[in-house]
């Protein structure tokens, strides 16, 4: 008989549970009162796991229900896992994490506009023959001492903002300050006005084997900064550091330019033959839009060749993939 049903608990849990009144009389029996006193069990709603859950892998005896806090009327989840395991999981607060995630993931995402994320209240059914030994608090599975763990974990994070840090500060920070200085001031009009500073901090460490350092931050600063004078940027950094350094920048520049270059020719070549088979064909089908944006230089080129001689779109694309 036991080959009959496959998995018959997750099969007798989903059975159950889907009974609003089942569902509901369980809750009122085990949820702590406090609870009881603030959500509204007359409101039930069993939610799909298939739906909340794409990215893990859940059984059918995970039950998940929607209901609502008293008085404000603030959507809340009760997430019930049902384990009939002969023996309990160390983990099992790390699952129940990995399940919250998701359904505020997938709330998240049913709901764009909203600024706030509903409360889950977790409930596990564990039907295991020896009592449950391990932990049911996420804490205790933390390799960390208790007071570390009570004074950080599930608490507001530790906000750094840049702006609020004043530039005579990170000019005394001899190796954060630089990553930190540059970071802050990305944004600027033009980093040129910036280039004594990040210079001065570049060589206070130039010499303390530091070369992928400050290589790394001369090259963000070239990609993602406004430089009015990008060829004097570049020769103050080169000529106020170490030979080996400023090596480094220099190969990293010129590739950077040569990248540049390439993809700007790209750019160009990919807008002309836009605008020619529109010319020629019309509205161009998203489906050889992406064609064009994916192609290389070469592949380019052939859809240029093709374009001469085609009587259709497809006679441009038919060799492609």
């Amino acid at each position: 008989m036991n080959s009959i049903i496959v998995s018959p608990h997750d099969k007798m849990v989903k059975a159950a549970l889907k009974n609003i009144e089942v569902a509901r009389e369980y809750f009122q029996h085990y949820l702590p009162k406090e609870v009881l006193n603030a959500i509204n069990l007359n409101i039930l709603e069993r939610c799909p796991t298939t739906h909340i859950n794409k990215f893990l892998k859940s059984s059918e005896s995970d039950v998940i229900y929607k209901t609502e806090i008293l008085g404000s009327g603030e959507e809340c989840y009760i997430y019930l896992a049902n384990e009939h395991q002969s023996t309990d999981t160390v983990f099992m607060p790390l699952r129940v994490l990995e399940y919250n995630v998701s359904i505020w993931q997938h709330h998240k995402d049913q709901n764009p506009k909203s600024k706030k994320l509903p409360l889950i209240i977790n409930v596990v059914y564990y039907t295991g023959q020896k009592p449950y030994q391990n932990s049911t608090d996420f804490r205790d599975l933390l390799a960390a001492p208790k007071e570390l763990i009570d004074a950080f974990w599930s608490k507001p994070f530790i906000l750094i903002q840049a702006q609020s840090i004043s530039d005579d500060e990170l000019m005394h920070r001899k190796w954060s300050g630089l990553f930190m200085y540059a970071m802050k001031h990305i944004k600027s009009p033009d980093l040129l006005a910036h280039i004594d500073k990040i210079l001065k901090l570049m060589k206070a460490i130039d010499t303390e084997n530091s070369v992928e350092y400050i290589e790394a931050t001369a090259l963000y600063t070239l990609t993602a900064g406004e430089i009015s004078n990008t060829e004097e940027y570049i020769k103050s950094l080169k000529n106020g550091l170490s030979e080996e350094v400023g090596r480094k920048i220099m190969t990293g520049a010129e590739q950077l330019i040569e990248i540049g270059e390439k993809r700007g020719a790209l750019l160009g070549e990919r807008t002309l033959l836009k605008r020619l088979l529109a010319q020629r064909f019309g509205a161009v089908p998203a489906n050889y839009l992406k064609k064009i944006e994916g192609a290389d230089a070469d592949n380019l080129l052939q859809f240029g060749d093709k374009l001469i001689e085609a009587k259709t779109l497809e006679d441009v694309f038919n060799t492609y993939h």
